[in-house]
């Protein structure tokens, strides 16, 4: 016995109830033998579609070997039940050389109320709902108050899950897309409908579908290629292996101009069906229209409620694209993101582009693999493009888009955040919005936070490499240097420990001292397609960190260089903003100038300006970029309050300086600013002759090492805290502290000038 949900079917005077196995015409019952009822059930479950024998067969008679006599008698039983003449049928037509369609018009009665039934019944389905009038969709993007409100009673209220069934899926249970059966001989339903029915299953906030990345990883400990396709045995394996608990099966069929689309859902431990659906769509341009209607009915079978249905139900030509063949050059794009290979997937996304310049989503992984490329000029046109787009895509992609603009394009920390929270409320099984507070905490510094939320996304598809090094990050935060060897170690063991775990690696050999591993990382770093300007960044930090200014200068033409031949000229005007303030910070005020010049207008360059004391320029870039930048981004809270606070240092008002940098406590700790705030607010408090307040912020950045990194704040706060200390009448401190700062730059360059004061100060100490 097994429990299903009572539907009931009506046409004209027939009435077909699956509770009690009944069919009654106008008040007489007629009879029908369980399997003629399955049948009738299954053709009236797909109206007006020419359903084959063998389809029919492995639906009707799936555990057992029969001949087209069972079929013609079931049949014949169905006809006479309904009075339906098969020369003049009004509701079962034979199709030549293929099978029969139901050409009634149907409409369904649904009562939710479980009821007991044979083994033998069929499991009904909304055949119907396609073809439903839609409800007016709410506002897509609802007040976070609100939303968060109505996520809490989500569960109380049932408006997730429908009533519970023997084939309902939970919020725990991960599902395994197997490659669609493509027998049309047309290559453009190969990937493109798979990809369709991940977007539209996608939707969903019950159902979680496992990442390309895990099919990858999984594929590999099977000792296959990570690009083998999909088929129902290898699904059924990746399934088993992943603890999944189903897969999902598709194929499509041409029959004559009309495609027979069908989807089943199998358990991977008992290999029985939890859903089966199938649609006929009239003409190619139709599939996809087709594919979305099929998802919706799969969905409430497989346990979720109407209600949620109509809630998150874009069209998929809206979620995607209705270019069949943009879909499929997006979803190969993904493959070759998902391999480790953006420059490829960039070509692929912009192909998808080119064919549908309205596919929002492309556009989103568009940057995010020019992000990876390093390439920032690219990654800003199409993060861009795609939230200007946003609302065309489904809400879970809603909100990845959002995420990408916010994180990258304007920075604005809380706005992201604001955005995963309600994200990760709606779709708990998301690893993508934890991972992104984890970033969002670590540029905050707030590293306890960032554990946390990289610990849950790496929990929730440990496949992914960006946890792991996130999560390394965080515990470097916290100084627990261990902890972060250890995670390095479990991405290794995956076979994750490239990218940017390595990169992470690369920082925890700084920290520990280990540079044989340093120079071993950064040059495995530079021959990574992608990760060229990356490792240059990192090595540029390191040099400068040890006073070798020359050396961080050469590694920031090289990657200046690099930027320009891939034609990214916001980047390379990063790199050289970037040099022009550690060449300010550093006292070599005519490279400084220079580097800044060429770099252009950018925060970083008028504060670099400001330190070498060109005021009236350093104002006018402030003062422009005020009106460019967005409110709530890092630029308008950090670097522009820096940058004028270095102008009141400039101008002697070092303690308006330091009410400029009061708001910016918040972030000093974080990954964009490593305490280069405390590092001013040092400076400001030494030029008011305040030696122990001064000190004090200096000794911050010297006492949270695994912040600060290979940061050169790290070296330059030893020198302000010796300064400081002797300022304050601390002969002891102040000699210790200008020993640490000589000790570091023992081998630095002999010509930089901040050196030659030091060693000139500490001579005159002793």
């Amino acid at each position: 016995m097994r429990d299903v949900r009572n539907r009931c079917y009506r046409f004209d005077e027939v009435r077909i109830d699956s509770q009690n196995l009944r069919v009654t015409v106008g008040s007489e019952i007629r009879s029908l033998e369980p399997k003629s009822f399955k049948l009738l059930v299954f053709l009236v479950e797909n109206p007006r579609r020419a359903l084959p024998k063998e389809e029919i067969m492995a639906a009707i008679w799936p555990d057992a070997f029969v001949s087209d006599n069972s079929l013609t008698r079931a049949i014949t039983q169905i006809r006479k039940a309904l009075d339906d003449d098969p020369k003049a049928p009004r509701y079962i037509e034979t199709v030549p050389t293929v099978g029969y369609r139901f050409v009634g018009d149907c409409e369904e009665e649904h009562d939710p109320t479980p009821a007991s039934v044979t083994a033998d019944a069929v499991t009904a389905s909304p055949a119907m709902l396609a073809e439903a009038p839609k409800l007016v969709r709410p506002n897509r993007r609802p007040g976070v108050a609100v939303a968060a409100a109505l996520i809490g009673g989500l569960a109380a209220g049932g408006w997730l899950l429908a009533p519970r069934t023997a084939h309902s899926l939970t919020e725990k249970d991960t599902i395994v897309l197997a490659d669609f059966a493509n027998t049309t001989g047309d290559p453009v339903f190969d990937d493109a409908l798979k990809q369709g029915l991940a977007v539209q299953l996608g939707q969903s906030p019950l159902l979680n579908i496992l990442s390309d990345q895990r099919v990858r990883s999984t594929l590999k400990e099977m000792t296959r290629s990570p690009d083998e396709a999909l088929t129902t045995s290898v699904a059924q394996e990746v399934c088993e292996r992943t603890g999944s608990k189903a897969y999902i099966a598709g194929s499509i069929a041409d029959l004559g101009g009309h495609y027979a689309i069908g989807v089943n859902a199998i358990d991977c431990a008992t290999g029985d069906a939890l859903a089966r659906e199938q649609i006929e769509a009239v003409g190619k341009q139709q599939v996809l229209a087709a594919l979305g209607q099929i998802t919706e009915r799969l969905r409430n079978k497989l346990g979720e409620s109407l209600n949620s249905i109509k809630k998150f139900d874009v069209p998929l030509a809206q979620a995607t694209t209705s270019s069949l063949e943009a879909l499929k050059a997006y979803s190969w794009g993904l493959s070759k993101y998902a391999g480790g290979d953006p420059a490829d997937a960039v070509t692929l996304f912009r192909q998808a582009i080119d064919l549908d310049p309205d596919f929002a989503i492309a556009y989103a992984n568009l940057g995010r693999a020019y992000q990876v490329l390093g390439q920032h000029q690219h990654m800003t046109e199409a993060l861009t493009r795609a939230f200007a787009l946003r609302n065309r895509t489904s809400e879970r992609e809603n909100f990845d888009i959002s995420s990408g603009y916010y994180q990258f394009i304007v920075n604005q920390a809380d706005e992201t955040i604001q955005n995963c929270e309600l994200w990760a409320q709606i779709y708990p099984r998301d690893f993508t919005p934890h991972r992104i507070l984890g970033f969002e905490s670590w540029v905050l510094g707030q590293f306890d936070r960032a554990a946390e939320e990289f610990g849950k996304a790496k929990e929730l598809d440990p496949t992914q490499a960006l946890p792991y090094s996130g999560l390394m990050f965080a515990y470097m935060g916290l100084n627990r240097l261990s902890e972060a060897r250890r995670v390095y170690e479990e991405a290794e063991s995956r076979k994750l420990n490239f990218g940017e775990p390595e990169r992470g690696r690369y920082v925890l050999a700084f920290l520990e001292g280990d540079t044989q591993t340093m120079t071993k990382v950064a040059s495995s770093l530079a021959g990574r397609r992608g990760y060229e300007s990356k490792a240059s960044n990192d090595e540029l930090l390191t040099e400068a960190y040890f006073g070798h200014l020359g050396r961080a200068e050469d590694l920031s033409r090289q990657a200046r260089d690099a930027a320009l031949r891939e034609g990214d000229r916001k980047a390379a005007a990063e790199i050289q903003a970037r040099t022009s303030l550690l060449e300010a910070l550093f006292g070599k005020a005519a490279e400084a100038r220079q580097n800044a010049a060429a770099a252009g207008p950018a925060a970083e360059t008028a504060l670099a300006l400001a330190l070498v004391g060109d005021v009236p320029e350093a104002t006018k870039i402030a003062d422009d970029l005020a009106g460019d930048v967005p409110a709530g981004g890092f630029i308008s809270k950090v670097q522009l309050p820096e940058a004028r606070a270095a102008i009141e240092l400039q101008t002697g008002n070092p303690m308006r300086a330091v009410e400029l940098l009061a708001p910016v406590a918040r972030y000093e700790a974080g990954a964009y600013d490593h305490f280069l705030a405390a590092y001013l607010r040092g400076e400001a408090y030494r030029a008011e002759h305040r030696g122990q307040e001064a000190a004090v912020e200096f000794q911050k950045i010297i006492d949270h090492r695994g912040m600060v990194l290979n940061f050169p704040m790290g070296p330059l706060a030893r020198l302000g805290a010796a300064r400081s200390y002797a300022l304050a009448g601390d002969t002891r401190k102040a000699a210790a502290a200008y020993q640490d700062f000589l000790t570091l730059w023992k081998d630095a360059d002999p010509g930089i000038p901040i050196l030659a004061a030091a060693k000139s100060e500490y001579a005159k100490l002793k």
